[in-house]
C-alpha cells in the first residue's frame, strides 16, 4: 500500500538526487536544471506557510516512490512542481495520488486554479495531466536546461469547495 506523506527535510536530498539523475543524466539537462531544484527545494525548506509551499512523498515498502511540490505566488494561483515517479511503479496510480493530494491542499488554500509547466518530450506527464482534467495552454520552442525543448503550460480549473 502506498502512502502519501508529507516530505521531510531528509526527503529532499532523494527529491534532489533523483531530479538530477533522471534529468541531467538521463535527459542531458545542463546544471541550470541543478541550480533549479536546488532553489525550490531551498524554498521549500526555508518556509513553514503549507499555504504558499509545502510537499508530499510517495512512501511504500521503506521506499520513496515520488514527489510532489505546491507553491503559491498569488491568493488563487498553485503551482505543481518537483513532480516525479519513480520509473519503475509508472502506470500504479502513484502520479495520480501525488496529484490528487496537491489539488486537495490546494482547493483547501482557497486556489481556483493549478498550473504547471513541462515539456512536450515528457509524453507520460502530458498524458496524466490531460486525462487530470488540466488543459494545455501556451505552447513554445525554448533552449532549456542546455537543450532546444518544447515547453508548454497547462492549466486546471480547481472551482471551490
Amino acid at each position: 500500500m502506498t502512502e502519501i506523506r508529507i516530505m521531510t527535510p531528509e526527503d529532499t536530498a532523494w527529491v534532489m538526487e533523483r531530479h538530477l539523475s533522471h534529468y541531467c543524466s538521463g535527459e542531458g539537462f545542463d546544471s541550470s536544471f541543478a541550480s533549479l531544484v536546488t532553489e525550490r527545494l531551498a524554498t521549500l525548506r526555508s518556509t513553514d506557510d503549507w499555504g504558499r509551499e509545502c510537499g508530499w512523498i510517495a512512501w511504500s515498502g521503506g521506499s520513496r516512490l515520488g514527489s510532489i511540490v505546491f507553491s503559491r505566488d498569488d491568493p488563487e494561483t498553485a503551482r505543481l512542481r518537483l513532480f516525479y515517479v519513480v520509473p519503475d511503479v509508472r502506470g500504479k496510480g502513484i502520479g495520480r495520488a501525488l496529484l490528487a493530494r496537491l489539488e486537495s491542499h490546494a482547493r483547501a488554500c482557497g486556489c481556483i486554479c493549478l498550473r504547471v509547466a513541462t515539456h512536450a518530450e515528457h509524453r507520460e506527464a502530458r498524458r496524466l495531466y490531460a486525462r487530470s482534467g488540466f488543459r494545455r495552454g501556451s505552447v513554445a520552442p525554448v533552449v532549456s536546461f542546455g537543450r532546444a525543448l518544447t515547453e508548454e503550460h497547462w492549466e486546471k480549473p480547481l472551482g471551490v469547495l
